[in-house]
């Protein structure tokens, strides 16, 4: 089977592994037992492989049915699990409402997975008939229509859950989420006050309230509620993901208020992280790097690591930004995905040969991808590998026949090897499935590529419409000089490269390697300007370098190494 990739919550319905009186007789065997050890420990092969071994004894237990179902389901393998769960329907004791609720609740699972959301709702309809008093399957009911803004029959889900259990704190928070999606704000925080009268340490309600007050643009009040959430030890990526997107005022009087904690508690590693990440929000990546420092001196760990790799990057700061992702690597080896970054931090330094060599150790990893042949094909156009480029993009355009980017990137090598009717038939296929243009940048570029000038400008202004951090953004303006290089419109493509230069684009071994800046190579105002911020980033790396770090990674690494080793013992 595949390995678990994530952990799947779906299963709502507690299932009790006791005896209930008056209960059926449900499995004692030696195997039936095992396997639920094993599910209590999250040990899903083991459990698997008893439950098998209980179907292989008895081919009619509706029980091991519906665990192997579970397991399925856990790895993402629905048309297995959905066998499982139908024959466990079938089998097990109608009298066993635990079992037979949440099998219909697993099953309900499956299918919105699959996207069939009829069937989701009428295996909990189903499974709502089998115990009426069961407040999770209304829950799960709501989440439905949640998503598709039926939020009046949603709210008739959670009234429901408060008439069976008046304390529910799920559907009182469900009521506040509908509202705020409706932009009722102000009845929206009032639910969630109540919420927090219940239970004062609910972490999602201080991060919902805290999103109504900031589409309020009360901002004291929404990063008041921030740093409560922080304060709590429950989840806290509802606010993490709020804070990224606020506006520059509320984040600046967040950075404040979390300077405020990091005094009065200086050894919690989430003040300076959370600090460091609002700072690296706003493209400040210099401002982040001292913040992530301090953090990886309180928590030496790949996150934290990573994150300094990346603000490097972006600085053009090449042999910092391979010491931290090195670093990455070494604190987790099976983080295969930090190779690629690891690749790019060597194009960036002119070094193709070891990004591809990089890239090829990742392809080994990442076989079954069509993200890891994508992004080494890149790399190889990058070094006028085309028909090597070329078998990669076949590869990964196989692997994943609905990716936009994948069809885009071949059209791209097509190009460069003179195929123009394979080009054109890619880039029809990038039309055919982005036809509102609104899904992926590259269709712009390939309605400018396709001579739609009109229309592809029409696209890329709408595709960036909505895009509040616009002048912040120098990958927008860079590719925004791409494509006006790609129509012609030489004057706009240097005014927009300039600007993503005056925003902070530092990747000028990208600008040197990308096709669609060839119009404007030769240019002498294109050639001024590299000069001119090639000899910026020479100062602005002199700054970079003074940048002290506390943490002495090798010794930190003997103490991990020493910490592993008593832990095996």
């Amino acid at each position: 089977m595949k390995k678990i990739f994530c952990a799947i919550l779906f299963l709502t319905v507690s299932i009790s592994f006791s005896f209930g009186k008056g209960a059926p007789k449900r499995p004692n065997s030696e195997n039936f037992t095992n396997g639920l050890k094993c599910i209590e420990q999250q040990d899903y092969e083991n459990a698997y492989n008893y439950f098998v071994n209980e179907l292989s004894n008895n081919p009619k237990s509706g029980y091991a049915l519906y665990w192997i179902g579970y397991i399925r389901m856990l790895y993402s393998e629905y048309g297995r699990s959905l066998e499982a769960y139908t024959a466990a329907i079938s089998l097990l004791p109608p009298k066993d409402t635990p079992y037979m609720q949440s099998a219909y609740a697993g099953r309900s699972s499956v299918y919105l997975n699959l996207g069939d959301t009829a069937r989701a709702l009428a295996d909990l309809n189903t499974g709502i008939k089998v115990d009426p008093s069961n407040v999770t399957m209304y829950s799960d009911r709501a989440e439905i229509y949640f998503v598709q803004k039926k939020y009046s029959q949603a709210d008739e889900e959670y009234k429901k859950m408060i008439k069976i259990n008046p304390g529910s704190l799920t559907a009182y928070m469900g009521l506040g989420r509908n509202l705020k999606e409706k932009g009722k704000y102000e009845e929206a925080i009032k639910q969630f006050d109540y919420v927090i009268s219940l239970d004062e340490n609910y972490a999602d309600a201080y991060a919902f309230r805290a999103d109504a007050y900031n589409q309020l643009k009360k901002y004291d009040e929404a990063t008041s509620d921030i740093v409560s959430t922080f304060l709590l030890k429950d989840d806290q990526m509802k606010a993490v993901r709020l804070m990224i997107r606020m506006d520059k005022e509320a984040k600046q009087m967040l950075i404040s208020k979390m300077k405020a904690e990091m005094v009065k508690s200086p050894d919690k590693v989430i003040w300076p992280f959370y600090i460091a990440e609002v700072i690296e929000s706003m493209y400040d990546y210099k401002g982040a790097i001292p913040y992530y420092d301090k953090a990886l001196s309180l928590e030496f760990s790949t996150s934290i690591s990573r994150r300094l790799s990346y603000c490097y990057k972006s600085l053009a700061a090449y042999d910092e930004a391979m010491k931290y992702i090195d670093l990455t690597i070494r604190l987790d080896s099976s983080k295969y995905d930090e190779l690629v970054s690891k690749a790019f931090i060597y194009v960036g330094k002119g070094d193709l040969k070891s990004a591809i060599s990089i890239m090829d150790e990742y392809v080994k990893k990442r076989p079954d991808r069509s993200y890891s042949y994508r992004e080494r094909a890149t790399i190889k156009m990058f070094n006028k590998q085309y028909d090597d480029a070329l078998e990669d993009m076949d590869l990964a355009v196989t692997l994943a026949p609905k990716s936009i980017r994948g069809y885009f990137c071949r059209a791209r090598i097509y190009d460069k090897l003179g195929k123009k009717d394979k080009a054109e038939a890619d880039y029809k296929k990038v039309l055919e499935l982005d036809p509102d243009h609104n899904r992926s940048s590259d269709t712009y570029y390939t309605l400018a590529i396709l001579g739609k000038k009109d229309e592809a400008e029409k696209a890329m202004s709408d595709f960036y419409k909505d895009d509040q951090e616009l002048e912040e953004k120098s990958n927008v303006y860079y590719n925004k000089a791409c494509f006006y290089s790609i129509v012609g419109k030489t004057d706009e493509a240097i005014e927009n490269l300039k600007k993503a230069l005056e925003n902070g684009w530092r990747d000028f071994s990208h600008i040197g390697y990308d096709p669609d800046l060839d119009a404007i190579r030769e240019l002498p105002k294109f050639k001024e300007l590299i000069k001119e911020y090639k000899a910026k980033l020479q100062e602005e790396l002199k700054e970079v370098k003074k940048i002290k770090s506390n943490v002495n990674i090798e010794e930190q690494l003997k103490l991990k190494e020493e910490e592993k080793k008593v832990n095996e013992l």
